[in-house]
């Protein structure tokens, strides 16, 4: 053997300790060729840039459900599992009597509010309502919080800020069976450190406010919303006073006997309840009536509010 073949097997076996390494300096490149050639060195791949064998999926989305379709009537007002209402302040009697839940749920998802109204006055008798439906998870998601909510309850305090005329909130909830209510004057952001307020109810209005921010939230999940019918109604009569230097519109008729409804000189007013085929009609006859027009009941005209029945308090005596 040569001293070259020698020295030849010597580098052989210094370099098979390394053989990620390239010995005598330089590495050697993989277009080498013959027998002392040797694979390029590949990087290990990082974990992080491979899919997970078992990958956890996100929770999807929960799909919009389809409103009820137009005209669809709602359900029965022993249904309701949430409402939002106001209620007094400094206002006509008129738009007292005819004012809407601002929020009303039903225990099927069906979610009810006002309906979007033109800016004009005097606007139509009938106020809109719009109807929608929740998806299962925004109403778990709801009453989650309603649930962990401590102001339910006949001892919370709310307080009232140093203001005057303006109107309560009432959040009512069914909660196991049971329904239970908080009712809190002035609730508006505007008086959430007022003064008058003692650091308990300060905390109380926050907890109320931040569930009736909850249910708009909810609201604001729908996509689609429609007309629903409208089974029952509730009319209240008041005298009526022409208005100055203002189309009040046509005049209208009443529809049914006039014995239906009066007003009772006491209270300067008259109610009555109508659901099928009464309902149906009064309904009908409003159709071109604004606030101010005046009804014809028999020989006397009138002014007519208007008041669909969703709530179990919605009638002629609370």
């Amino acid at each position: 053997m040569s001293p070259r073949d020698v020295l030849k097997g010597i580098a052989v076996l210094v370099c098979l300790p390394f053989a990620l390494m390239a010995c005598g300096g330089d590495a050697v490149s993989p277009e080498v060729d013959g027998p002392d050639a040797r694979p390029p060195i590949v990087a290990a791949p990082d974990p992080a840039d491979q899919p997970a064998e078992n990958p956890i999926e996100q929770p999807a989305e929960p799909e919009p459900l389809p409103p009820p379709p137009e005209g669809t009537p709602l359900p029965p007002p022993s249904s309701v599992v949430l409402s939002i209402v106001s209620e007094g302040g400094f206002v006509p009697v008129e738009r007292a009597l005819g004012r809407l839940p601002t929020m009303v749920v039903y225990e099927d998802g069906t979610i009810v509010q006002p309906g979007p109204v033109p800016e004009i006055y005097p606007g139509s008798l009938l106020k809109p309502l719009e109807a929608g439906r929740l998806a299962e998870s925004e109403l778990a998601t709801l009453f989650q919080e309603i649930r962990e909510a401590r102001v339910f309850n006949p001892d919370a305090d709310f307080g009232f800020p140093g203001v005057t005329d303006l109107d309560s909130t009432t959040i009512e909830v069914v909660l196991d069976g049971a329904r239970r209510l908080a009712t809190a004057y002035a609730l508006y952001e505007e008086f959430a450190d007022d003064p008058a307020l003692t650091p308990d109810q300060t905390d109380a209005r926050a907890e109320l406010m931040s569930i009736v921010s909850a249910a708009f939230a909810a609201a604001a999940s729908v996509t689609e919303w429609t007309e629903p019918g409208v089974g029952d109604i509730v009319v209240w009569t008041l005298p009526y006073f022409a208005p100055q230097d203002i189309d009040a519109g046509p005049e209208i008729k009443w529809p049914l006997e006039t014995d239906a409804i009066s007003v009772d000189p006491t209270l300067e007013r008259g109610c009555v309840e109508l659901s099928g085929a009464a309902a149906r009609m009064v309904l009908q006859a409003a159709r071109p009536a604004t606030q101010l027009s005046p009804w014809m009941i028999g020989t006397e005209q009138y002014s007519v509010v208007i008041r669909p029945r969703l709530l179990e308090q919605d009638r002629c005596e609370p």
